[in-house]
Parts: structure tokens; C-alpha cells; sequence
């Protein structure tokens, strides 16, 4: 198994743990203009619960590949968080932003895996 997939593996499972809704990964490794290879996408529902997915995230990522993201932002308000691990960016939002922004429609063009809760 390659790193990336190991690395998605490991980032859903830090979703799933603390209890992260609507999971998604987009594969854009053929979208033109693409700046990462996936994206994934899941919904807290409370900024706590954001905060805790992001925690849950960091965690299973050094537990499993022993490696940081490269930069995390958002987490002042935990609204809308964005972890970059180079190949693979994840987006946590709260619910309600995750509908307002709608930013998985921009990446519509990639590959979508919808993961069950």
C-alpha cells in the first residue's frame, strides 16, 4: 500500500473516531489545476467537535505514519479548519459553513468517494 493511501486511510479513521458526519474524498490527481492530489471533507457539529476532529486527525497521523501536517488553519474559531499533508488536504467544517461555502462543488470534476458514518 502506497503512503498517500495509507495516509487517507489513517485521516478517515481520525474523522471517524470523533465522530466527524459526511466524509468525502476527491481524487484530483486528474483535475488540471489541481494543488494536492485528494481532498477530503467532513462536517462536525460544533466548533469543539471540529476542534476534536482535527485533534483525532493529528493523532492517528503520528500514531500510524509518524508525521505532522505541514500546516493547519482555522483553528482559532474552528469553523472551518484545513490540515495540509502535502498530497492529501483535509477540510473540517461546521455543518452549516461546510453548506454555505459548498467548496466540494469546485472539485466536482475529480473522483468522489463518499465514506459511510
Amino acid at each position: 500500500m502506497n503512503e498517500t493511501k495509507k495516509l487517507i486511510e489513517s485521516i478517515v479513521e481520525g474523522i471517524q473516531q470523533k465522530k466527524g458526519q459526511d466524509v468525502k474524498i476527491i481524487d484530483l490527481r486528474d483535475v488540471d489545476g489541481a494543488s494536492t492530489d485528494y481532498m477530503i471533507f467532513c462536517h462536525g457539529s460544533s466548533n469543539v467537535n471540529v476542534d476534536a476532529i482535527c485533534n483525532g486527525i493529528a493523532q492517528q497521523v503520528v500514531e500510524d505514519l509518524h508525521f505532522d501536517a505541514r500546516t493547519v488553519e482555522g483553528l482559532r474559531n474552528a469553523q472551518w479548519v484545513v490540515m495540509d499533508y502535502f498530497d492529501v488536504v483535509v477540510h473540517i467544517f461546521m455543518e452549516e459553513y461546510r453548506s454555505f461555502f459548498n467548496i466540494e462543488d469546485l472539485w466536482s470534476d475529480g473522483k468522489i468517494t463518499q465514506i459511510e458514518n
